[in-house]
């Protein structure tokens, strides 16, 4: 690890630019038609947690919307995390890159692979969160609600514009059967009679590299994981509430669509432990867990 290099960084198919470099074209359709998909990682002395998980769910969703992507070079954008030890946030994309007009995809070439590492703010992590309840449902019958595409996130965008307008953090997504999906940026959890339960994968849900972690460790924190259909009332109704997504943690919900929630969950430190014996770096306990 050389830990030397300024953040931001720009790395594009095996090289470095300057951040800020033009390495799309014009016609680019991860831009023009948001045909792209991408994955985002933690990063903490120079190493990507729960990488694996990640790439390998990236490498995945690549496949799934037919993306000819080299698999060393995704494997290299995930290695620039190594360029730094400080801690940073990694964004590896997947585009398909430039194309003619229309929405007939040219499968003959190789897919771009980009990443770019910044810096992560220091008061990110375990921050709590009061949640709107937006007015657009999730769409659980397309394949944009389980994977992170490039455009799959627009109503995200909208719902966040608005929740902020009302001076809330988040907003929590019902699918159009009005079941809990997932915020405009993380998955959704409650604590209920020791069940530890999160919405599942066909209610509209991204399945989460951090969601799946927390599944297989509930049971250290004598909880039993749960995937199980909530409505919004069942959720306001639960003993805790908390979002997460592999950037932000463990977000405890503190109120959603006007009901004050509480929470104090040992999963905090289980989750600050699995990334400790990752990195070697454990993360600030937040002032709420239950250490």
């Amino acid at each position: 690890m050389t830990g030397g290099k300024a953040l931001p960084l720009l790395w594009s198919d095996g090289e470095f630019h300057p951040p800020g470099s033009p390495v799309y074209a014009a016609s680019e359709r991860g831009a023009t038609l948001g045909d792209a998909v991408f994955d985002t990682v933690l990063c903490l002395g120079g190493k990507a947690v729960l990488r694996q998980a990640h790439q390998r769910r990236l490498e995945h969703t690549a496949d799934f919307f037919a993306h000819r992507a080299d698999c060393r070079l995704i494997s290299a954008a995930y290695g620039i995390c190594a360029e730094t030890d400080a801690a940073a946030i990694l964004r590896v994309s997947i585009s398909r890159g430039a194309g003619a007009r229309g929405l007939a995809t040219d499968l003959s070439h190789y897919s771009r692979v980009t990443a770019t590492l910044s810096p992560l703010p220091p008061s990110l992590q375990f921050q709590p969160v009061a949640l709107d309840i937006a007015e657009a449902a999730r769409n659980e019958t397309s394949p944009l609600s389980q994977w992170k595409t490039a455009a799959s996130y627009l109503d995200a965008i909208l719902a966040t514009g608005t929740a902020r307008q009302k001076g809330l953090g988040d907003a929590l997504f019902l699918n159009t059967r009005g079941f809990a999906a997932c915020t405009t940026m993380a998955n959704i959890f409650a604590i209920k009679d020791r069940r530890l339960i999160t919405p599942p994968v066909h209610d509209g849900v991204l399945p989460g590299v951090t969601r799946g972690l927390l599944l297989c460790l509930a049971a250290d924190a004598g909880l039993t994981a749960e995937e199980a259909s909530l409505t919004a009332t069942e959720l306001q109704s639960a003993d805790e509430v908390f979002a997460c997504n592999s950037l932000r943690l463990i977000m405890p919900v503190t109120n959603m669509g006007g009901t004050s929630l509480r929470f104090r969950s040992v999963l905090a430190r289980l989750l600050r432990d699995r990334i400790a014996q990752e990195t070697g770096i454990m993360p600030a306990p937040p002032d709420w867990a239950a250490d």
